[in-house]
């Protein structure tokens, strides 16, 4: 449930939707009201296409950012100087949003509920002593691809070892076999990834 806007942003385009309404009778006022208007419907049907409103909520936050501007001129109308130096903290201001916007674009694509289980930390899970790695058919071209550039395991079908390795997919063919370490992903679905087992 990540919001679209920061509250930096949330407040400018308050204070843009204030702008608009004080300057109702403009071109521009009317057709953001008019496309609102017509976006209240879609909303109540289904409120899953809150995106179609991202973009008249970007008119309105730079509504609120020249609405700001303007006001600071208004303070100042005739020292040039003031003028200049009242942009600087509004420059360092509009940074700060876009600065904070892609953080949170970032971290909120990183810990997505839909996109974090399709992150997999098994390769990292593996002990740095393995020799033998047994994995299931459908993980093997990539077990097979990645134990071609770290020679520090190799994968086999058959492990002829004192212990081996096997992962989650493909450990029901050991069950006769004596575990001696389940290795756990406390982010994953199902916690239990790899297990190292011992050749009698």
């Amino acid at each position: 449930m990540t919001p679209a806007f920061g509250l930096g942003s949330l407040l400018l385009i308050l204070l843009g939707l204030y702008r608009l309404i004080r300057t109702r009778e403009t071109t521009r006022s009317y057709l953001i009201i008019i496309w609102i208007v017509c976006l209240i419907p879609v909303l109540l049907i289904n409120p899953d296409f809150t995106t179609v409103t991202f973009i008249p909520s970007i008119l309105l936050l730079a509504a609120g950012l020249t609405s700001l501007i303007s006001y600071w001129y208004r303070l100042f109308p005739l020292n040039p100087y003031a003028r200049v130096a009242g942009l600087i903290p509004i420059a360092i201001l509009v940074v700060a949003l876009i600065a904070s916007g892609l953080t949170r674009y970032v971290y909120g694509y990183h810990y997505s509920p839909t996109v974090a289980p399709l992150f997999s930390k098994d390769l990292a899970l593996i002990p740095n002593d393995t020799k033998e790695l047994v994995v299931s058919p459908s993980e093997a071209k990539f077990y097979k691809a990645v134990s071609a550039i770290n020679k520090g395991f190799k994968v086999v079908d058959k492990p002829t070892g004192k212990t081996f390795v096997v992962t989650r997919a493909a450990a029901d063919q050991f069950n006769s076999k004596k575990i001696i370490r389940i290795i756990t992903d406390p982010h994953a679905e199902n916690a239990d990834r790899l297990y190292v087992y011992q050749n009698s």
